[in-house]
């Protein structure tokens, strides 16, 4: 482990280049959460449905609330190995799945939640140091591509059992899913590390709190909180009430479509911010947004399943777009000291998702998807914010202090 001031992410004698560490990084990311995919799905047909909805919120609200500490426990074991540990979290809730008691889901989804906060937080870091502020589009949409595949994967597999006549014992599932779990564990174990510029010790506890504080309430960060906030809600919407809109036995091709454009919106995302800009970018997703919205409304009401198999590939365009977008901003202005914007951005991120997936029980879908559509709206406004005013302003101090140095 490392000592104490120094975090342990340091290049290797032969490193490998940036590209194929991030390739590797997301099929580790992928493999894993093909079994969260499937637990998803089993957790639903195991337990009532309200278990399913209080353990995907317990995740969520303790990511956001835990996402606040982990720069914290970050810069103290190094990103390599807050990513093992914070994958190593995820085989529990798996195996709350074997034991078959609701208390040890929610105790799982707790320590999920708290793994996933070191495990996002971490993968982001990890992320922004391999791309070192070039091709930031490129570098999240080949990660967020390769891991999108896993709700294609995960989903595939459910619908293959469902559909066909394989002889196998259900019974057996929440074993399989733990043994892939596991399997993913493993091999976030040889995830390579990374160089990180920053040796420095670690800050008091209350400082760094504080520092946390100062980054919430920079004005570049409450630009971007529309996006933050919407694609945790968007996440929320497709993965709560949309699915409960069609058939049961339909439910598993809503859900390959979302995973299919959810895979191909993170490559279309990354390449159009590197080469267009955030413009192109955030109004592609704000088109693709309004029309997931705008379907999803046509097919409940015309009870046309096509309309949702629309609607559910905007959504999962949107999703990925927005994770992608919102990555590569964060790496493209904070370059390499991106702890504490990731820190702020998985909090009001995973906060978000929680509290809409509770607030989907008590308020109906169109109030949940007009607050999506609005948000979506206000994300353009934002980044109009961002790049415009407050970005750009600061580019002109940094010059202007720069030249009066060297005067």
């Amino acid at each position: 482990m490392p000592e104490d001031g120094y975090n342990g992410d340091i290049v290797t004698s032969k490193p490998l280049s940036g590209l194929k560490r991030t390739v590797y990084l997301a099929i580790c990311f992928c493999a894993l959460f093909i079994a969260v995919q499937l637990t998803q799905g089993f957790l639903t047909s195991l337990f009532p449905p309200h278990v399913s909805l209080v353990s995907f919120a317990i995740v969520y609200l303790t990511f956001g609330f835990f996402s606040i500490l982990a720069p914290q426990i970050e810069s103290r074991v190094g990103t390599r190995w807050s990513l093992i540990l914070g994958a190593a979290t995820y085989p529990i809730i798996n195996i709350s799945l074997v034991l078959n008691q609701i208390w040890f889901v929610y105790f799982a989804s707790l320590l999920v939640g708290l793994g996933a906060s070191l495990l996002w937080l971490s993968q982001g870091i990890y992320v922004s140091l391999l791309a070192n502020g070039d091709d930031v589009g490129r570098y999240n949409g080949i990660f967020f591509g390769i891991f999108s595949a896993n709700t294609c994967i995960g989903m595939l597999a459910l619908s293959i059992l469902e559909r066909t006549s394989l002889s196998f014992d259900y019974d057996d599932l929440p074993k399989v899913i733990s043994v892939i779990s596991i399997f993913a564990v493993i091999l976030f174990l040889f995830v390579r590390r990374v160089e990180k510029k920053n040796m420095a010790k670690h800050p008091p506890f209350i400082t760094a709190v504080k520092d946390i504080w100062a980054t919430t309430c920079d004005r570049r960060i409450l630009c971007l909180l529309p996006s933050i906030v919407l694609q945790g809600t968007n996440m929320a919407f497709a993965f709560g009430p949309f699915p409960t809109m069609v058939d049961v036995n339909r439910v598993s091709d809503l859900f390959l479509s979302f995973g299919v454009a959810n895979m191909l919106a993170s490559f279309v995302a990354g390449k159009l911010f590197d080469r267009c800009g955030w413009k192109l970018t955030i109004i592609m997703n704000t088109i693709v947004l309004l029309l997931g919205y705008t379907m999803t409304i046509i097919g409940v009401y015309s009870l046309k399943l096509w309309c949702m198999i629309l609607a559910s590939a905007c959504l999962g365009f949107c999703d990925s777009a927005l994770m992608v977008i919102v990555n590569a901003t964060i790496m493209n202005i904070w370059e390499r000291d991106t702890e504490n914007p990731f820190a702020v951005f998985r909090s009001f991120n995973s906060a978000s998702t929680g509290i809409i997936m509770l607030l989907c029980q008590i308020s109906p879908w169109p109030v949940i998807s007009g607050i999506n559509c609005i948000l979506g709206l206000m994300s353009l406004v934002g980044y109009y914010l961002l790049y415009h005013l407050f970005t750009a302003r600061t580019k002109i101090q940094e010059d202007e202090i720069a030249l009066t140095s060297v005067e």
